[in-house]
């Protein structure tokens, strides 16, 4: 073997040791054994057929004809040589390193292990007598490692600073990644490790950088938007970015983390690639963190690209928000309340097929009462279920003296009869939030609607939007009812009724978001 490039040829059969028979010393042995192959039988039944394996043997840094030592010790052997009677000779003259690559030969012997010496000339050498292997590292980054997590962090008092340290490579990886004195620092760590429970391993000076991606929880019918995780929940990519490890490998990354109120998410700016993470305010967050190292367009030192990027980390984070100032969209008062009364539908009479196509009209049916009242508060009707107009998503809410079903997500509603949209006023509360659907600030329940005078608030029933059940968190929940993974819905879409008297009847009430987009 020999660095390709170079002219001298190494041995990784040199071997010496004591021979002795019986009690009789015979001396010492200075010289190389064979790679010997055996035969294997796969079918009793053919006795005729042995076959060869593909490979008779494998170089990993050490000697091919004695067991390596260093992984025999790193595996508990307290004295590996004991009882061996051959030790390697020159076997790290040349150390195996990745992103070098190597030229190989072989040189057979008899049975009386003579043949050529490993610094003798081939004198009839056939086609193809040397052989040029690339070594290139093809084992991915382990995960990453957060030293400092808090698991006590909450919405109310979040984590703002995490020590990340590089993941870890173990034997004969570290070797083969150039460490300095790797052998000697994997035995040191031995009796720690051992202890700890974990294979002695040293910081992987391959990973360079942290790949950071900062998910966003969305509504569980966003499907088309998920970004791929552990838990499998809705969560959507917001940005990537990245962090420099430090140069000395065996000091942690600090990542300072800083939350921001964004009303709406879908016009955060790019993040820079240093200084802090900056987050959005009561938002559920998950950061998504792999070692990765430098570009290598070439794969000049890895094997394949995706071995650079290492196993993923998850951290589930998120700050409750501070400025909450401009809930709703800017509109006129009239368009978020108003009172309609809608007339029964006209009987088909010959007056009024006459007054249709007088207007250009002719074989034309007349508007019906569940038209009407989709056209005054813009949505989308199909017999009586009204929901949201294409690109648009509406939350409705209802009171209980009006007939109705919602759908389980309340994004539809549908009443009854006719007779219930007939002879009483509807008053129709619109309001648009000036949020994204992942924002998570409302509590339980969240808006409260109440007859009033003078802007006084009676203290009789109301209608109450909010949630249902624990789906959507107040802002002071604990860190377990914000962060763990099996809720179904973080939002808050789910409304219930607080009271069904005179002041509520006809209250047909119904939310939307600003920045609406088909999903």
């Amino acid at each position: 073997m020999r660095v390709h490039g170079s002219a001298a040829w190494h041995s990784l059969c040199h071997v010496t040791g004591a021979l002795s028979l019986g009690a009789r010393a015979l001396g010492n042995f200075d010289g190389e054994l064979g790679a010997e192959t055996v035969p294997v039988r796969h079918d009793p039944t053919q006795p005729g057929e042995w076959w060869l394996p593909s490979y008779f043997t494998q170089w990993r840094g050490r000697s091919v004809v004695v067991a390596d030592p260093i992984a025999l010790q790193l595996h508990g052997v307290v004295n590996p040589s004991a009882g061996k009677p051959y030790t390697p000779v020159g076997d790290t003259d040349v150390p195996l390193l990745y992103g070098k690559s190597y030229d190989f030969r072989v040189r057979l012997m008899d049975l009386s292990r003579s043949g050529p010496r490993v610094i003798d000339a081939a004198i009839n050498p056939g086609p193809a007598p040397v052989a040029t292997i690339p070594f290139r590292r093809l084992v991915p980054f382990k995960p990453a490692m957060v030293t400092n997590l808090d698991l006590g962090a909450t919405p109310a008092s979040p984590q703002t600073m995490y020590e990340i340290a590089r993941p870890l490579l173990s034997y004969p990886a570290a070797a083969f990644a150039g460490i300095p004195n790797a052998v000697a620092a994997l035995l040191a760590d031995l009796p720690a490790a051992s202890a700890a429970g974990h294979e002695a391993a040293l910081p992987d000076p391959d990973a360079v950088k942290l790949a950071i991606n900062v998910q966003v929880r969305q509504l569980a019918t966003d499907a088309a938007i998920f970004a791929a995780g552990d838990d499998h929940a809705a969560y959507s990519l917001l940005y990537s970015t990245t962090r420099d490890f430090p140069a000395d490998p065996s000091q942690p990354l600090r990542l300072n983390v800083s939350f921001a109120d964004v009303p709406d998410i879908t016009t955060f700016p790019p993040q820079p690639a240093s200084g802090p993470l900056v987050l959005p305010r009561a938002r559920d967050i998950r950061l998504v963190l792999r070692a990765a190292a430098d570009p290598d367009p070439q794969l000049l030192y890895w094997g394949s690209s995706d071995a650079m990027s290492g196993q993923q980390v998850e951290l589930l984070t998120g700050a409750n928000g501070v400025d909450e100032r401009g809930l709703f969209a800017p509109d006129i008062a009239a368009n978020r309340i108003r009172g309609i009364m809608l007339q029964p539908d006209p009987v088909p009479t010959s007056n009024v097929v006459a007054q249709l196509a007088l207007v250009g009209q002719s074989g034309a049916t007349t508007s019906d009462i569940a038209s009407r009242l989709a056209q005054a508060l813009s949505l989308n009707v199909s017999s009586l279920t009204y929901s949201g107009q294409p690109g648009q998503r509406v939350v409705f809410g209802c009171a209980a003296a009006v007939r109705h079903t919602l759908s389980p997500e309340h994004g539809a509603i549908t009443f009854a009869a006719k007779t219930e949209l007939t002879q009483h006023w509807l008053v129709a509360i619109s309001l648009r939030l000036a949020r994204d659907w992942s924002w998570a600030s409302l509590g339980a329940p969240s808006f409260e609607i109440r007859n009033g005078t003078n802007g006084a608030s009676n203290t009789g029933p109301a209608l109450a939007f909010g949630p249902a059940s624990a789906d959507c968190r107040a802002p002071d929940a604990d860190a377990a009812a914000r962060f763990r993974r099996d809720r179904p819905l973080a939002l808050c879409r789910r409304f219930r009724l607080l009271g069904d008297d005179a002041t509520a009847t006809g209250a047909v009430a119904r939310i939307r978001r600003s920045g609406q987009r088909s999903r």
